[in-house]
């Protein structure tokens, strides 16, 4: 992995604390500063500081929906990268992540590497402007014309059905 993680902080949302510890601990090896939730409440209070640069949510959080927490921390904290995670993965999971504001979905278990990928991923695409999902209404690559600009809202439109 590489070095540019350093000083960066990261928030595990997950109730099984084995899991969150011990990925806190790898991630920790890597320069990464992580903090430790075990439900939507504390993730909230946790992510008041406004230092955390992304959030890594179980969708089964204990008696908690994982895509309505993110919801809620989507609401709260707009810039925050959400990153689900499941051990169950499937498709509506997915999708319901997704819709979510979640940035990514991780089948658990996973490798840190690919942890780190994706959030080198995201974090460049914020930097740049560009957000995923539809997020960012114009892109040099693809013009700015009236379709271009229409396209985001076609794309919402057909993921609402």
């Amino acid at each position: 992995m590489n070095g540019r993680a350093s000083g960066r902080r990261l928030l595990i949302i997950d109730d099984d604390s084995d899991f969150a510890i011990s990925t806190s601990r790898a991630l920790a090896l890597e320069g990464v500063n992580c903090d430790i939730a075990h439900d939507g409440a504390a993730a909230l209070a946790a992510l008041d500081g406004g230092e955390t640069e992304v959030a890594l949510l179980d969708i089964r959080l204990g008696h908690e929906d994982g895509t309505e927490v993110a919801a809620r921390l989507r609401a709260h904290f707009p810039e925050l990268i959400l990153v689900i995670m499941t051990a169950y993965a499937s498709v509506d999971s997915a999708v319901a992540a997704l819709k979510a504001g979640a940035y990514d979905y991780l089948r658990k278990p996973f490798f840190l590497e690919e942890l780190m990928r994706r959030w080198s991923a995201a974090s460049s695409s914020r930097i740049s402007g560009g957000r995923r999902h539809g997020r960012s209404t114009s892109s040099p690559c693809c013009g700015s014309s009236r379709r271009r600009r229409s396209l985001p809202r076609a794309c919402r439109m057909t993921s609402r059905t």
